[in-house]
This record gives C-alpha cells, sequence and structure tokens, in this order.
C-alpha cells in the first residue's frame, strides 16, 4: 500500500513539472508594423523577461526586401519553471559591424537572448539589415553566461516567403542570427536557438523524481511477483 501510495505521488509529481513547463512558456506577438519603418527606433518585445523565438514577414517583394518588412516578433516566457517570471538583465549587442559584412553570424553574448532590434538609417524605406544597429539581449538574472544547448535552425525558405520562421524545438529561443550573402531581409538564412541552462541542482533534482520513480516501479512489481510465488 506504501508502494502505491508513493508510485501516485511521484506520478503526480512528474506530470506537475511537465504541465508547469508547457504553460510557463506562454507566448505574445510583439507588432512591429510601425517600428522598424521608424528610423532609430527600437522594436522588441513587450517585457524585457520574455524572449524571442521567430519572427514573422510580409510577403516577398523583389526591389523591397527592407528591414520594415520584418512586421512581428514572437515573444515567449521562460520555459524552465526556474526562470519562470524572474527579472531580466539586457545589454545592448552593438552589431552595426557585424552586419555591414557578407556570411557572417550577428549574436547575443553568451548565455544571453534576443529580445528585439533597433535600426539606426535615417531614410524610411532604406533601412536593411545592414542598417540594424543593435541587438537588445536578455536574460533571467540569475542565468549563467553560457546555455544548456544550441542549435541553427534554417529558415533560408521560410524566410522567404510570408509567415512565421521560429525555432522549432521546445525550450529554445533566438540569440542571433545568420545574414548570407545580401543586405535584403531574405538573406536571413538561419536563426541561432539555444536553451536555459539548468544548473546542477536542476538536474539533480529532476534525475532524482525520475530515478526513484522507476526504483518505485520496479520494487512494486517484485514484491508482487514475490507474493504469488
Amino acid at each position: 500500500m506504501q508502494f502505491v501510495f508513493i508510485n501516485h505521488l511521484i506520478s503526480l509529481m512528474l506530470i506537475f513539472v511537465m504541465v508547469h513547463r508547457v504553460l510557463s512558456e506562454g507566448c505574445n506577438n510583439a507588432s512591429w508594423w510601425r517600428s522598424l519603418d521608424t528610423p532609430s527606433r527600437w522594436s522588441v518585445c513587450p517585457r524585457n523577461n520574455t524572449y524571442l523565438r521567430g519572427f514573422w514577414r510580409s510577403p516577398h517583394k523583389t526591389g523591397d526586401e527592407r528591414v520594415g518588412r520584418l512586421e512581428e516578433g514572437r515573444c515567449c516566457d521562460a520555459a524552465e519553471p526556474r526562470y519562470a517570471g524572474q527579472p531580466s538583465r539586457c545589454v545592448n549587442a552593438n552589431w552595426s559591424r557585424t552586419l555591414n559584412g557578407f556570411n557572417v553570424w550577428a549574436l547575443c553574448p553568451k548565455g544571453f537572448y534576443m529580445n528585439g532590434i533597433r535600426t539606426g538609417s535615417a531614410h524610411l524605406l532604406q533601412s536593411f539589415l545592414n542598417n540594424i544597429e543593435e541587438a537588445r539581449c536578455c536574460h533571467p538574472t540569475d542565468h549563467p553566461s553560457r546555455y544548456e544547448d544550441c542549435y541553427d535552425e534554417d529558415v533560408a525558405i521560410s524566410f522567404n516567403t510570408e509567415g512565421w520562421s521560429e525555432c522549432q524545438k521546445n525550450g529554445y529561443y533566438m540569440t542571433g542570427f545568420y545574414k548570407s550573402n545580401c543586405h535584403e531581409l531574405n538573406c536571413i538564412d538561419k536563426f541561432r536557438c539555444c536553451k536555459y541552462l539548468l544548473r546542477t541542482s536542476d538536474a539533480e533534482n529532476g534525475n532524482y523524481i525520475v530515478s526513484t520513480y522507476f526504483f518505485i516501479q520496479k520494487e512494486t512489481k517484485r514484491k508482487t511477483f514475490l507474493e504469488n510465488l
């Protein structure tokens, strides 16, 4: 009876952790329809403790692939319970020199995630990728200067058409993007997507719950087998 109770308790704890991670990653769309067509204005998530997971762009238009055709950002809360709702620390990353080049990565400092961008062009319809001056980069206050894991999301096809291009893996957020061989918006070919670093104590707690669950399962089966002999 005691084994059954503990078994149910641990099952509920596992369900709680998984549900909390799903619910904590609430996302909202930040409207940049005007801001990215306004010189030297920030286009950011509504809150600095939400982090970009992707961009929505309007239809491809030859001869008018300015940054202003990037219309919205997908801004999401931290998925990990430890960081969900936690205040953030932000810095502005200078991308002006980086994005003047070709075939380059424009990235936040290690451990930070994108929250928005700012163009510096003084001309309304002449802001292209090389006119992005800065990125707003944020992370939860006690998040270290490294990531749990990163991968590159290929958006070379999706970012040439109208719609969303996002980090597809759950719990991953944008830390920057790769610009190929032109200054037009459609030359964003990849997103760098990274996951929050779990502290040792967080991982140990999760592993302890899982290992205890399987130990109880094993002991319950062994006890049942012995009783039936």
